[in-house]
């Protein structure tokens, strides 16, 4: 019999997260998936969906480089990352937690994979943000990038890094 595959979820109690999870449960996927807050509350959308006894929930986030360290090993085989700030307005006034939360946790995850030699995929949730203002709201892969609010930036660099 194959290996059962697995998959961590880092902002799993999120819309996408969630459905997400739902989703690679279907598939015969072992889901794991990491929070801020493990309170009923933010959990509603993985009870609702009825997969709340399904997912290993862990509280943590990937800002911290050692939880990473913790949470990842050789039994993972995909990282999907859906958390972070997401509020382009709030991005202006606290461009830190942006940066923070979209892009030095994308660090802390490929940092973690590369120097412990894991063979993990790895899927970053992006943004039409990081095009900045196209006119005719058209976007695709070779669109120019050309951020116009930190949110964007920091969207537009864990791409980067994350192709790199």
């Amino acid at each position: 019999m194959k290996n059962k595959k697995s998959a961590i979820i880092f902002g799993v109690s999120g819309q996408d997260g969630a459905y997400l999870a739902h989703f690679l449960l279907t598939k015969g996927y072992e889901v794991i998936g990491t929070t801020r807050s493990k309170s009923v509350r933010n959990l509603y959308r993985l009870k609702k969906l009825n997969i709340i006894n399904k997912v290993t929930i862990i509280k943590g986030v990937a800002t911290n480089i050692k939880f990473c360290k913790k949470i990842l090993s050789p039994k993972i085989n995909e990282v999907y990352y859906l958390a972070g700030e997401s509020s382009i307005t709030r991005s202006f006034e606290y461009p830190n937690f942006s940066l923070q939360s979209n892009t030095f946790a994308i660090i802390n995850i490929l940092q973690t994979i590369k120097t412990k030699n894991y063979k993990i995929k790895i899927f970053n949730a992006g943004s039409g943000q990081f095009y900045g203002d196209n006119k005719d709201n058209y976007y695709n892969l070779d669109s120019k990038i050309e951020p116009q609010s930190p949110y964007g930036v920091s969207k537009a660099a864990a791409y980067w890094l994350i192709k790199i």
